[in-house]
């Protein structure tokens, strides 16, 4: 039978694309840094503002990417839309029994994410778009409309919309979207003042990726969105955002690392709340700004793998790193040093 030690410990959330991965290769020391933390027993996750896909999936194929040899668990990723799990959960607020439009890509891979979740009347752009073809008239409907769905009951309500991930049809998804934010919930209608909540997980405007400058992300959608938005309805809009740099984010992973037993070399399974906490990410302006923000129980470390590269005693002016490494290995060793000498 396994013992289990409790203790005051830290705990270590890593960006994945630019600090773990190139996609679609691993960066070189990886796979050493992330197997020094399991081998000693140290809470860590990969923290990314990537999503559209389940956390058990994500660490499956990240466990894969990176030749772990003790594979990832879901409760190790930290997506970006991860945190509103908690708006499923019972309470006065719950959006639990309510419909929720899902914006992003891969709708069934979101419905399934949905109800993974708990929402229990999740619909889909492609399936309001198949309810009402004329809203983005530019294409046909993707799918058919299920006469037994959510989106085909008569009285159709809509009371919040979750934006997972940026979409593809970017202007089928903008077109649909501000139908709904100008709507009192039933598509159709205009009124004065934004009745239907937004929450929105779409953060990173760049990220790193194998062509030689950075690449559009998810981001990039909101900006637009929130542009077009304004112009259309001459109001800001107003939205719960997430993903780094927001508060919600390193809330979440606070409780996600506390909460998580790890089993170190002993076989010991190792138990207790963290109080101390380090970022580890390659995007001043996500990364470290967010960890930055939250607290002096969290530090910053910026590698120079991925967005930022900077030169030999640089630092990033507006979001300067606690830290600033080589690689993820340097980084690990660096953490581990700090802590040493904490105790």
């Amino acid at each position: 039978m396994q013992r289990t030690r409790v203790l005051a410990r830290f705990g270590v959330a890593f960006d994945v694309d630019g600090v773990l991965t190139r996609v679609p290769n691993a960066i070189p020391g990886a796979y050493e840094a992330l197997s020094k933390l399991q081998a000693g027993g140290v809470p860590f996750c990969l923290m990314t503002n990537g999503g559209g896909a389940t956390e058990a999936s994500k660490a499956k194929s990240l466990s894969k990417l990176l030749g772990l040899d003790t594979p990832l668990v879901p409760e190790q990723i930290c997506l970006c839309h991860t945190p509103m799990k908690a708006l499923a959960k019972p309470g006065p607020e719950s959006l639990k029994d309510e419909t929720v439009l899902l914006v992003g890509k891969k709708y069934g891979q979101l419905k399934d994410i949905a109800e993974t979740y708990g929402f229990t009347r999740a619909i889909t752009v492609e399936e309001l778009h198949a309810r009402y073809p004329d809203m983005y008239n530019d294409m046909p409907p993707a799918v058919e409309l299920d006469p037994s769905s959510v989106a085909a009951e008569s009285d159709l309500k809509i009371k919040a919309i979750l934006t997972m991930i940026d979409p593809i049809e970017w202007g089928r998804e903008t077109q649909i979207v501000c139908d709904v934010l100008r709507s009192d919930g039933t598509v159709g209608t205009d009124v004065d003042t934004q009745v239907v909540a937004m929450h929105n997980s779409c953060s990173d405007f760049e990220y790193a990726a194998r062509w030689p400058t950075p690449r559009f992300g998810a981001g990039a959608f909101r900006h637009s969105l929130e542009a077009l938005w304004s112009a259309l309805s001459g109001r800001e809009m107003v939205q719960t955002l997430y993903g780094k740099p927001h508060p919600v984010q390193y809330d979440f992973v606070e409780t996600l690392l506390s909460e998580l037993p790890v089993v170190d070399a002993s076989g010991e399974v190792v138990a207790g709340a963290v109080d101390r906490f380090y970022m580890v990410g390659d995007n001043p302006l996500t990364d470290l700004r967010g960890a930055n923000i939250a607290g002096a129980h969290w530090n910053s470390i910026l590698v120079r793998t991925g967005l930022w590269q900077g030169g030999p005693d640089d630092n990033d002016p507006a979001d300067p790193a606690d830290k600033v490494a080589e690689d993820v290995g340097a980084a690990v060793d660096w953490i581990l040093e700090q802590e040493a000498a904490w105790k």
